[in-house]
């Protein structure tokens, strides 16, 4: 009896009603409900949860100066450009190695973050339990958010490369996208058992730096040396052999298989989660 009279209060709170015991004035004009979004190939559900973390990061002001650091990285590094040619480094000269490293920074800033994918959840963290949700929706939203950066930063470096140092062959562009995706997905399914066994809670607009788990950190350190170990590996003996396109096509294999990797950690996810509930909110929870 006492469980199905919390399930009325909880679902009850889920769809915002409040059931808060203090008094309140009624409001002047009648309340709407706001619909929302409705993404394209996505479940309500998802594109419900994609919402909610997009409106995180857009109350997360010191968040904006993260994202528009490898902008700012492209326009440094692009100062050298056109200068005496024994006085700059090659990267400076050449769009062919200017934009893999441009992307190459970008992955590096952003997905650090799928790290500790639950860490603005804080005290919310309950909430995704009674809701009637599955636990792998909340991380593909939260994965589906990192995607977005990641493709609207190379979008804006590619941009800024292209009028500050010029073209990039497309050869050098499929080999760099393909390598990125390895890169993403491999990060996107370390990232999500990072976070569901070492979760760090954060705090929106707290400006002194706040500091994953150190195994999320070591964990996230590790996987960049040993991908950026494989990619390095890839390229050199490609250029070797002389034919880059076999650098691609092995970059997009190994990406199916990161991504077969990705899909069974998330079918996982929530027996997980579940698992580990407890400990997931007491973390997220304390306070400071």
């Amino acid at each position: 009896m006492l469980a199905w009279l919390l399930s009325i209060r909880l679902r009850a709170e889920y769809r915002g009603e409040s059931l808060s015991e203090a008094r309140r004035e009624a409001p002047a004009g009648r309340s709407t409900v706001r619909a929302g979004w409705d993404l394209a190939g996505l479940s309500p559900t998802v594109a419900a949860l994609f919402e909610k973390d997009l409106r995180y990061l857009i109350r997360n002001k010191t968040a904006y100066f993260t994202l528009l650091g490898p902008l700012f990285l492209v326009i440094v590094m692009s100062l050298g450009h056109g200068g005496p040619p024994g006085r700059q480094p090659s990267f400076m000269r050449s769009s062919s190695i200017f934009f893999p490293l441009s992307v190459a920074y970008v992955l590096l800033i952003v997905v650090g973050l799928a790290y500790n994918n639950l860490g603005y959840d804080g005290s919310g963290l309950p909430m995704l339990f009674a809701a009637p949700i599955r636990f792998r929706d909340v991380l593909v939203a939260k994965n589906l958010l990192h995607a977005s950066l990641v493709l609207t930063e190379v979008l804006a470096v590619s941009v800024l490369g292209w009028f500050l140092v010029g073209p990039t062959p497309l050869l050098v562009v499929g080999v760099t996208l393909a390598a990125a995706l390895l890169i993403l997905l491999t990060n996107f399914a370390v990232g999500n058992l990072v976070s569901l066994y070492f979760p760090r809670k954060l705090n929106f607009g707290q400006m002194r730096r706040q500091q994953s788990s150190g195994i999320a950190v070591a964990a996230s350190l590790g996987t960049q040396v040993l991908l950026a170990a494989l990619v390095t590996g890839l390229y050199i003996l490609s250029r070797w052999a002389g034919h880059l396109a076999w650098c691609g096509a092995a970059f997009l294999v190994l990406a199916g298989a990161a991504w077969m990797v990705y899909r069974r950690v998330l079918d996982l996810a929530g027996g997980i989660a579940w698992k580990r509930r407890e400990v997931m909110m007491a973390e997220l929870s304390r306070a400071g």
